[in-house]
């Protein structure tokens, strides 16, 4: 079962023994674990798991294990890691809270059965001997953001294990993103069809957009459809907030942008079209296009509702797709680019809050995330003092250790030990407490 090396320890107990780095290169695959944001996906997606010994809530903790056995063994051979690692993040001010001091000020604590999780899973990592990483002054997402583009910089690949909408930005033809809850990568398209831009203009639309988990402003009454529908025909947001002044100039290229659009629509459907007609978009679609399974409206005649008109243009219907860009276009128009203009400020400084740090110097270079063989007798104590009898079965298997033979970690925090920090509080409540065993939950992540 490979793993990954450890850099120098500053800290001993978060840092085991150093392990040679290698040089990532073209064919090397860098695997960076979201492990903030995966702590408490998993303990909001599991069901409550008690451990009988003493009661302790360990759900996030198997969760946690499941991820990272998959990850190392259950993953296709040519898409193994041969470098990783688990970043977290540091529960210190950053330089967003120094431009911002309400930064994500309005998190919710942690649930209270969460909270002990968070040294047992960070004992997790150190038992599977990955690299457990985490920054002063950054969050986790900025260090991914920094590893990727080494990796990417040296020719290889690079798979950030998370959902997290704001990694997004990070996307390219070398970085996707792997949900391990759900089995979905997530690449350019997905990022697309989430932002309704590009990965490199993800950031502008959350700028203008906010964000109210992290208590991001962005602009009053923008929504998503909106900045993703300027950010689109106007290519950034520089481009808006340089109109101070005279945003009239852009209302006026919006209206010929339109304009445009209408004509080609017209030219497609051979007549003169208002795209807000769904009886008149439904009766071109049948009419000039063949599609007949669309709904009726009381006299019989076809029409199209939005979301009949975005599958349609999703597999490739020039028409629907012009429609609905000029549906999105004339809403625009009429009064959103002064609203972001007169609340330039705000905007500004929200795309520096969303927008990563790819350049931070990291304490622990990317040459020592390489992977290596760990101690198999060392995770099955730790397993086995969690109890988590399926998964040391299963660690136990494959290394071919009789695990009667092993002894569980007596040195295995209670959870009691909050010493190591604890992420950043997430969204949502804890679940109840009954008492389960590991077996009865769903297969591993």
């Amino acid at each position: 079962m490979p793993a990954a090396a450890q850099p120098p320890a500053d800290n001993p107990a978060e840092n085991p023994a150093k392990i040679p780095g290698k040089i990532p290169g073209k064919g090397d695959h860098v695997f960076l674990v979201d492990g903030s944001s995966y702590i408490f996906r998993a303990y909001h997606a599991l069901p409550p798991l008690n451990r009988k010994s003493d009661g302790l809530q360990v759900n996030a903790v198997l969760g946690f294990c499941n991820m990272l056995w998959k990850l190392l063994r259950d993953m296709p051979p040519d898409d193994r890691p041969t470098h990783l690692a688990i970043i977290f993040d540091k529960s210190e001010v950053t330089f967003r809270n120094k431009l911002y001091p309400q930064y994500k000020a309005h998190r919710p604590p942690a649930p209270e059965d969460l909270i002990p999780q968070f040294a047992l899973i960070r004992e997790a990592v150190r038992a599977f001997d990955l690299p457990c990483i985490e920054q002063g002054g950054f969050e986790a997402d900025d260090l991914i953001a920094t590893y990727v583009r080494d990796a990417c910089a040296r020719g290889a690949t690079a798979t950030i294990v998370s959902s997290d909408k704001d990694l997004m930005q990070l996307v390219t033809d070398c970085v996707t993103m792997y949900d391990t809850m759900k089995d979905r990568r997530i690449g350019i398209a997905e990022v697309i069809e989430k932002f309704g831009v590009p990965p490199d203009k993800v950031v502008e639309v959350q700028a203008l957009i906010g964000d109210s988990v992290d208590n991001v402003p962005g602009v009053p009454g923008v929504g998503p459809k909106a900045a993703s529908t300027l950010i689109g025909e106007l290519g950034s947001l520089d481009r808006i907030l340089s109109a101070e002044g005279e945003p009239e100039k852009i209302e006026d290229e919006l209206k010929a942008s339109l304009t445009s659009l209408e004509d080609r629509i017209a030219a497609l459907a051979g007549e003169k079209v208002k795209p807000s007609s769904a009886a008149q978009v439904g009766k071109i679609l049948e009419q000039k296009f063949g599609q007949t399974d669309l709904a009726r409206d009381k006299k019989g005649n076809a029409t199209a509702d939005t979301e009949t008109i975005e599958r349609l243009a999703n597999g490739g219907n020039e028409f629907c797709a012009l429609i609905l860009r000029a549906r999105n276009l004339s809403r625009v128009i009429g009064g959103t680019v002064a609203k972001i203009v007169a609340n330039k400020d705000l905007a500004a400084m929200s795309r520096q809050l969303v927008l990563l740090d790819d350049k931070v110097a990291l304490d622990v270079p990317l040459d020592d995330l390489a992977v290596h063989e760990p101690d198999a007798r060392k995770l099955i104590a730790f397993l086995k003092a969690m109890e988590f009898s399926t998964l040391t079965r299963r660690v136990a298997e494959y290394s071919q250790i009789d695990p009667s033979d092993v002894t569980a970690d007596a040195t295995t925090s209670s959870g009691g030990d909050l010493s190591s920090p604890s992420p950043l509080a997430g969204e949502g409540r804890g679940g109840g407490s009954q008492q389960r065993s590991d077996s009865e939950l769903p297969p591993p992540p």
